[in-house]
């Protein structure tokens, strides 16, 4: 069998085709061949310079201390010689609406921020090896600018009109005026100070004089913010929200505070620094410490009365409570340490109805914290299934449409309860069943497995690239909302690209907290090769 023939053939070239030299082609194709040896060189040229600044690594990694370095720095940078923030702007260089507002609760919790990162420098925590560009920021000039602003924005109230014969709950009066809060004045004379941004203030500058070596605070200007958030504590020890004068003086305390947890730690933070010396022993005020306990032990009860009036009653993520928690039990705590409290010392309640062990109180507040660390992880695992995978741009993102804010307040609580929940290393302490202890040894492994990935979702969202000015903020969140029919979709797709220094603030102290979980690993595992 012989294969068919084709029917059509070559066409045969010309003798001249078949005689040219190949100077002469290149003669006539003289432009097609100096373009291509141009972009040739170009592209040379570009990936000697790609590979010279990379090292031959295609994506650079960015160290975590880098990164945390970078965040400070943008904070510092942001604060002008009166103190002030750069408040909100767009990561794209374009105006935002919003540029003329300051929110003081905001400049106090970067205060705090900052101040934190002061810390972590001072303890030395970052030894990788000094580079020009990845030296350590000096943020003293800033914390100084930006604590004697605070300052100048705190105010006693003014004077309340006699009230003769005035009973029923307790006035304002009986503390001689002797507290400090931040205000927001209305245009018709009337006033109002937040229980959020006075604690805020008071926790912002602890710990800004702890940064400065103590003692470069006036002591008394803490006490009158801790007199204030005193005042503001219900009887049943809940806080209120705000307390509101008018234009008569007339005042009045409103709402119920959902952070009253964070009036909580900051009590106890003042707590620990205003001491008194009782029975020649030098203990955590009272005057602070007693209303932390009774906010530390009302926030369960509150949870459990809400949930016997309503079965589909949720706990809330209360993630300053987790932390308040934590420094209240952590290593070393004076809070409930029989050794340093004398004898006689107790808590009880408004009414002295009900008094609390130190025991008691402890384990109150790390299984109420539990139900909290569970009630975020649970909300984090349920989320769809392409949340999880990795080629999507929220993966580790805690919260479905990936706010930076959110998934880096969350990440600040689990770092916290890792100063309180047991390890698989640790031996089950005598007042926890088998069981009990089981599920807190995995609470903590989901806790740990969970924060670093979340911590993995933050990098993507910082600023990096060198020439742009707001290099080491963060962005809003990674993608947009894909439904966008609604106000709320579009007001967040619009947001999308701001950088609020709150934003960066928040994740600044959950990179540091993520940072140190990381050398404690490494620690663990090096100390268990030795072994």
């Amino acid at each position: 069998f012989e294969p068919p023939q084709p029917t059509r053939a070559r066409p045969p070239l010309p003798d001249a085709e078949l005689k040219q030299t190949p100077f002469a082609v290149f003669k006539r194709n003289w432009k097609q061949v100096l373009v291509w040896a141009l972009l040739a060189v170009l592209g040379l040229l570009w990936t000697y310079k790609a590979h010279a600044t990379h090292k031959h690594v295609l994506h650079k990694h960015i160290r975590l201390g880098q990164r945390v370095r970078w965040a400070a720095k943008y904070l510092a940078e942001s604060c002008d010689p009166t103190g002030e923030f750069k408040y909100i702007i767009r990561a794209n260089g374009l105006p935002h609406p919003e540029e003329g507002t300051y929110h003081m609760a905001h400049h106090a919790f970067v205060l705090y921020s900052l101040s934190e990162y002061a810390m972590y420098e001072i303890g030395g925590e970052d030894q990788s090896v000094a580079k020009h560009q990845d030296m350590p920021v000096d943020v003293q000039g800033a914390l100084v600018r930006a604590t004697q602003y605070l300052v100048r924005m705190l105010e006693a109230p003014p004077p309340e009109p006699p009230k003769p014969g005035m009973t029923g709950e307790k006035s304002l009066t009986n503390s001689n005026d002797n507290f400090l809060a931040v205000w927001h004045l209305y245009d018709h004379g009337s006033r109002h100070a937040s229980l959020a941004t006075s604690a805020l203030a008071l926790l912002a500058l602890i710990v800004a004089d702890q940064s400065f070596g103590h003692d470069t605070m006036d002591l008394r200007v803490l006490r009158g913010l801790g007199h204030f958030l005193s005042e503001m504590q219900r009887r049943d020890g809940l806080f209120y929200e705000r307390l509101y004068i008018d234009n008569a003086g007339k005042r009045a305390r409103e709402g119920s505070s959902k952070y009253g947890s964070l009036a909580i730690l900051a009590l106890l933070r003042l707590a620990d620094l205003d001491r008194e010396v009782i029975d020649g022993k030098l203990v955590p005020s009272p005057s602070w410490l007693k209303p932390a306990i009774r906010g530390i032990m009302a926030v369960p009860t509150e949870a459990d009365r809400m949930r016997r009036w309503n079965i589909h009653y949720k706990d809330p993520i209360d993630y300053w409570y987790v932390i308040a928690t934590s420094e209240l039990v952590r290593d070393g705590s004076p809070y409930l340490n029989s050794t340093v409290l004398p004898e006689w010392y107790t808590f009880t309640d408004h009414w002295e109805s009900s008094i609390w062990q130190y025991f008691d109180i402890a384990e109150s507040a790390r299984e109420y914290s539990s139900k909290i660390l569970k009630e975020m992880l649970t909300e984090y695992e349920l989320l769809p299934r392409t949340h999880h995978e990795k080629p999507n741009l929220l993966y580790g993102a805690l919260t479905m449409n990936g706010e930076v804010f959110r998934t880096a307040e969350r990440i600040r609580a689990m770092h916290a309860a890792l100063e309180f929940l047991p390890s698989h290393r640790s031996q089950s302490p005598g007042y926890l069943d088998v069981e009990a202890f089981r599920n807190r040894v995995m609470l903590r492994e989901r806790v740990e497995r969970t924060a670093r990935r979340a911590a993995e979702y933050l990098a993507t969202l910082q600023v990096t690239f060198n020439q742009n000015p707001l290099k080491g903020g963060f962005v809003r969140a990674a993608s947009r909302m894909k439904i966008q029919v609604t106000a709320e979709a579009e007001e967040f797709n619009l947001r999308i690209n701001e950088i609020r220094i709150d934003y960066v603030a928040d994740t600044l102290l959950a990179l540091i907290g993520n940072r140190r979980l990381l050398l404690k690993t490494k620690q663990a595992m090096e100390l268990h090769h030795r072994s």
